[in-house]
């Protein structure tokens, strides 16, 4: 049961002090830390990362990320794998298309003449 009556005021916190001075706890997962387990898990045979969930000893990040690779693997379901890859390698800057309209201005203003010259010194200097 509750206790009633008067608040003891001298426990209660002074002005500007804080009521958790030791701050938030750390957060131990990083972007790192994430990028290097999943690919730890990328190389493990299917066998492999089935004895990590079955392990009590597995990690969570671990456990998870097995967890999905497993499931993906089991439905063929890329999108998992893509989810997966995005966070370990980063996103596939999207390819613009350019026009062939804008193309087609391009090579009006540009004589072919110096096109090919251009394209001879890259060639070149390629070699």
């Amino acid at each position: 049961m509750p206790k009633t009556g008067p608040i003891d005021k001298s426990k209660l916190w002074k002005p500007g002090q804080s009521g958790n001075p030791g701050g938030r706890s750390k957060f131990l997962l990083s972007v790192e830390g994430v990028k290097t387990a999943i690919g730890k898990h990328a190389h493990m045979t299917i066998g492999e990362l089935g004895q990590v969930l079955t392990n009590p000893e597995t990690k969570s990040m671990d456990a998870m990320i097995a967890s999905i690779m497993l499931k993906a693997i089991k439905d063929a379901d890329c999108n998992r794998f893509q989810f997966l890859l995005d966070r370990a390698i980063g996103k596939v800057k999207d390819v613009v298309e350019i026009a062939a309209s804008r193309l087609d201005e391009a090579e009006e203003r540009i004589p072919p003449e110096k096109v090919a010259e251009f394209l001879r010194s890259v060639v070149k200097a390629a070699a």
